[in-house]
Formats: structure tokens, C-alpha cells, sequence
């Protein structure tokens, strides 16, 4: 997915940053955030107007993550809305990484997949709202050696929700650690049990565990 990071203000500069470093997108900054990120004006896309901007780039790309204000989100894509089947996907990530919000073509587009890869990059809680995500209440924690079986994985999976009393359709995500979120079995599970991939930040998990 060809996407882009857009970001307005220094703190936001930061984290788009560190999300294109991450999922290879292209960084868009407001020409003013490079007074005090030094070493990126040749990496970035720089613009005066975010409007205008987004005007210009709205169809160049798959995905959208814009971090910032939710309400600014939703100002600036409303004039280009046009249909779930043709529109890109669209994400809002607020500033201090709190939050990663599907805004717009959650299913078709791939916005909610794409709020949980970027939710891997900076351990924001991924926000989706589409009918079948909101009904899924749990996440289903996944340890794994290297070089895992995908079918191993989800008998596992299976046999813990037995277990627990609940149904394979009510997880949201297989979680994991940074360290496997390049692990084929394991990403090759999530996909045949219809599930997103979520990985907890190194730093996160040292922070917290």
C-alpha cells in the first residue's frame, strides 16, 4: 500500500517520523515543522496549506495517515469523499500517541489494517468502528518460536478460546512482540483466521513489563 504521513505541527512531525521510518511512508510536513527537524527537509514533502495539500494528494495514494486532530481530518477529506470502493484509506493518529483512528474505507480501502500496523510503530491504541471489529471484545495474545506453523498456531488460538468459553469471532487481533512481526506463520495465521496482526513496541513492553 503506497500511503503517506502528514503532519502539521512539530510534535506531529515527530511521530509522522517515526511512522514513515517504520511502514516506508511518504513523509509530508508543513514547512514550518522543519525548523526543528534537522536532517529530514530533503526526505519530506513540504507544503503551506494542508487543504490544498490533501486536494492534490488524495488520489496519489492508497492510505492516508494523518497525525493530528481529528477534527481537522474530517474538515479537510469531506469536500473529496466520494465512495468506500474508490477512496483511499484514511487514519488519524493524535500527536501524543494515544490513539490510531480508522476514519475512512475501513473495510474496502484497508483503513483498518492500517491502523494496526501504525498502532505497532507507536503502541497507539488502534480505534475501529465498522459493525464486525466493534463487536469483537478481545485480543488473543501469541507467543510463538521461530519458524512456526500457521496451522499450529491457529489450533492454538482454537483450543484457547475454547477454553476461555468464547468464539474465534470474538477476537479483534493476534498480538505479539516487535520481535515477530516479520514471523510468517504467524502473519500467515492472522489472515486465514480473518484477523489484524498487532505487534507491542519494544519500548512499550520495557516500559510497562
Amino acid at each position: 500500500m503506497k500511503t503517506a504521513a502528514i503532519a502539521i505541527t512539530e510534535k506531529g512531525a515527530e511521530t509522522a517520523l517515526k511512522i514513515a521510518a517504520a511502514t516506508g511512508a511518504d513523509l509530508h510536513l508543513r514547512k514550518e515543522c522543519l525548523k526543528t527537524l534537522a536532517g529530514v527537509g530533503d526526505n519530506a514533502v513540504t507544503f503551506e496549506g494542508l487543504s490544498a495539500h490533501v486536494r492534490k494528494i488524495f488520489h496519489e495514494y492508497e492510505g492516508l495517515i494523518f497525525v493530528m486532530s481529528l477534527g481537522i481530518v474530517n474538515r479537510v477529506i469531506a469536500p473529496m469523499i466520494k465512495s468506500k470502493y474508490t477512496d483511499p484509506a484514511v487514519v488519524c493518529h493524535d500527536e501524543v500517541g494515544r490513539f490510531v483512528i480508522s476514519v475512512l474505507s475501513g473495510h474496502e480501502g484497508g483503513a483498518n489494517g492500517l491502523a494496526y500496523r501504525v498502532s505497532s510503530v507507536t503502541g497507539a491504541e488502534p480505534v475501529v468502528t465498522t459493525a464486525t471489529e466493534a463487536n469483537r471484545l478481545y485480543t488473543c495474545g501469541v507467543g510463538c518460536r521461530r519458524g512456526a506453523r500457521a496451522d499450529d498456531i491457529i489450533n492454538a488460538v482454537k483450543e484457547a478460546c475454547k477454553m476461555a468459553g468464547i468464539s474465534v469471532d470474538e477476537i479483534r487481533c493476534l498480538a505479539s512482540a516487535w520481535v515477530k512481526s516479520d514471523e510468517p506463520g504467524l502473519l500467515e495465521a492472522a489472515g486465514k483466521l480473518g484477523l489484524y496482526p498487532r505487534f507491542i513496541p519494544e519500548w512499550m513492553i520495557r516500559d510497562y513489563y
